[in-house]
């Protein structure tokens, strides 16, 4: 399955990276950024495997990774688009 990320969702990986590096160093960036990535592409895999999220809109799905939530749905049989990645705390606007 292909894997399409949103405009919005590459701003938030860009802020995720950024505040990373900030407060615990460049090393850690690297790191959560590969992990986060290799959570992203078991999507590939296993695109039923977020919690369905209808409550926020019809047929988007959420897949946490430690303290982000991963908001996706799919496009079509063969992919699916990355909507945004917003920590956990924040309020969630898709």
């Amino acid at each position: 399955m292909r894997i399409k990320i949103s405009p919005l969702a590459k701003n938030d990986i860009k802020a995720i990276a950024r505040y990373t590096e900030q407060r615990w160093g460049r090393s850690k960036r690297q790191s959560y950024l590969k992990a986060f990535d290799s959570r992203i592409m078991q999507l590939a895999d296993f695109p039923e495997s977020g919690v369905a999220c209808d409550e926020i809109l019809p047929n988007y799905r959420k897949l946490s990774f430690n303290q982000h939530l991963i908001f996706y749905r799919r496009l079509n049989v063969e992919s699916l688009l990355i909507v945004r990645i917003l920590h956990q705390s924040m309020d969630v606007k898709l």
